[in-house]
């Protein structure tokens, strides 16, 4: 059975990205940043599979400890990880760049640039080790370029991801074993969103 990690997947494209997974047989295994999140997202999932099929971490991307223990975790339970998708991200509040607090443009880069960053050299070379494997990395507003008034961090932000993404995966090149990848949804309905 194939199993896949999914960062950020307690609410918005990381639970649905679960829900899909989930419905086409994969094993599952996601974090959220509190226990609350985890525990509400895996109460939901209960409501139509088995608490085999899935296990939801605590985690904080930016944090390399919390990124080791989500793997280690994980393979404990379900095995070799063969899809990992860096999706946990945040947003600001939408105001003027100089407006917005500095705490929240640092936790901003924590999380969506240092906490992809950390956790794709973890996840690479863990996945180098088990001799295969896949990373996505989840862009958003501002991959393109694009740039919408009062989210410069966020968009920049997810500028950075697309750039990186890129970058890292002509680094690798074709010969790799492990295939790093960009997600580009475009616009999606979420709580984030809203």
């Amino acid at each position: 059975m194939k199993h896949i990690v999914i960062t950020g997947g307690t609410r918005g494209i990381g639970f649905g990205l679960v829900r899909g997974f989930l419905i086409r047989g994969f094993n599952v295994s996601f974090c959220g940043t509190t226990d609350r999140s985890v525990v509400n997202a895996m109460d939901k999932l209960t409501e139509q599979w088995s608490p085999k099929k899935f296990r939801g971490v605590v985690c904080d991307v930016a944090k390399n400890e919390d990124l080791l223990n989500l793997w280690d975790f994980s393979t404990k339970i379900f095995g070799e990880v063969n899809i990992w998708i860096n999706n946990a991200g945040i947003d600001n509040p939408q105001a003027n760049f100089n407006d917005i607090d500095r705490s929240v443009i640092n936790r901003l880069v924590d999380t969506n640039i240092k906490g992809l960053l950390n956790a794709t050299h973890i996840v690479y070379n863990r996945m180098v080790d088990q001799g295969k494997g896949y990373i996505y990395n989840m862009g958003g507003l501002g991959s393109d370029g694009r740039m919408i008034r009062g989210l410069t961090p966020y968009g920049m932000s997810k500028r950075a991801v697309q750039y990186f993404t890129l970058a890292f995966a002509r680094e690798t090149g074709k010969e790799s074993t492990v295939k790093i990848n960009l997600l580009l949804p475009g616009m999606v309905l979420t709580d984030m969103l809203l």
